[in-house]
């Protein structure tokens, strides 16, 4: 009988030794994947930053691209054209050339008759005939007007005796940005242009 209860005692141990092992064997994969869980959780924060912080520098460095636009300010009435200007509308710099045709057209002002010479009245303050184009020697900044196109007022109705004669004068500019130069160094207005505003005014 005691030898009995000794293997009986011994057997619990063993059984009791066995249990505790397969615990700490089953303890083992948590912490495992504690470590891992914690790891991820890292490298997550971490990504989640990278990626504000990216944000943030796109940002900080955004800009404002340059336009050029341009209108055509003129004053006139029924009888003459009396002031042409070019406003720069744009945010930047550029150079002005305009192209300048008259003719001469029925009452109606719809049907043409025939060319009109207005070359006389033409190239004022700062300005240079060059080709077809009229060229403002200057850059002109933004918000800021050209000078004057005209030299005098252009007649727009004349009357001779018993004939009156009609006029139509219309204006065509282009601006171009003043700087900024082509890949193989060239200013941008005589690659676009084939001419240099600043050298006509020399």
């Amino acid at each position: 009988m005691e030898r009995t209860a000794k293997l009986r005692t011994e057997r619990s141990r063993n059984m009791q030794a066995s249990r505790v092992k397969r615990q700490k064997a089953l303890r083992k994969p948590s912490v495992a994947a504690l470590v891992l869980s914690v790891l991820l959780l890292g490298a997550m924060i971490g990504g989640t930053v990278a990626f504000l912080t990216a944000v943030s520098r796109n940002v900080v460095n955004t800009f404002t691209p340059g336009t050029v636009t341009g209108e055509i300010e003129e004053v006139k009435d029924s009888d003459s054209k009396d002031s042409v200007k070019i406003k720069n509308t744009g945010n930047v710099e550029a150079y002005v050339r305009v192209a300048v045709v008259g003719n001469e057209v029925d009452e109606t002002l719809a049907s043409v008759i025939g060319a009109y010479d207005v070359s006389s009245h033409l190239a004022g303050s700062g300005w240079v005939k060059n080709g077809n184009y009229y060229y403002y020697t200057g850059k002109v900044a933004a918000g800021a007007l050209t000078g004057e196109l005209l030299t005098s007022p252009i007649p727009l109705m004349v009357t001779a005796g018993n004939e009156t004669h009609y006029y139509r004068v219309t204006v065509a500019a282009e601006l171009i940005q003043a700087d900024g130069k082509t890949a193989n160094g060239v200013k941008a207005v005589v690659d676009a242009w084939g001419v240099d505003p600043d050298a006509l005014g020399s």
